[in-house]
């Protein structure tokens, strides 16, 4: 066993054993626990991986929302005024078309790959970011009892 993680052991047991036991108060001493609660909320390190799986999130949104219905809309309009020979007369017309279409492709593996590696990229993402918390649990133990 690594010397660090038995010393984090150690320190969050005097921690949780001062809670339990009711010893703790309000001017007890900044302990571990309240140096690792600090550091979950102010290390830039584990701030970009929360960054990189929040946006590893929306890609899995993204790619899911590829699979539904695709709706496009179009509208245009026209106007042309033109003599007629015969008459001598003028004519106004007025054209409009508008369209919706709406398309769902029947097979696209692209599509379910692309929905399974976001997947897979948000689990690597958590992993990453329990790896960092350990790290930083590490970390802040070894400048604590140092």
């Amino acid at each position: 066993m690594n010397k660090s993680v038995l010393w984090l052991a150690i320190g969050v047991s005097f921690c949780f054993s001062s809670v339990v036991f009711g010893e703790s108060n309000a001017s007890a001493p900044y302990t571990y626990v309240d140096a690792y609660r600090d550091a979950l909320v102010n290390d830039a390190r584990l701030a970009v991986v929360e960054t990189q799986l929040t946006v590893q999130e929306a890609q899995v949104e993204q790619a899911q929302s590829q699979l539904g219905l695709q709706a496009n809309v179009s509208a245009t309009t026209g106007w042309q005024n033109y003599k007629t020979q015969s008459a001598n007369s003028s004519v106004e017309q007025t054209t409009s078309n508008e369209a919706l279409t709406v398309s769902k492709s029947i097979y696209a593996p692209r599509n379910d790959l692309l929905v399974d590696q976001s997947v897979i990229r948000v689990d690597y993402a958590k992993l990453n970011l329990d790896n960092k918390r350990v790290e930083l649990g590490v970390r802040v133990a070894e400048a604590y009892l140092n």
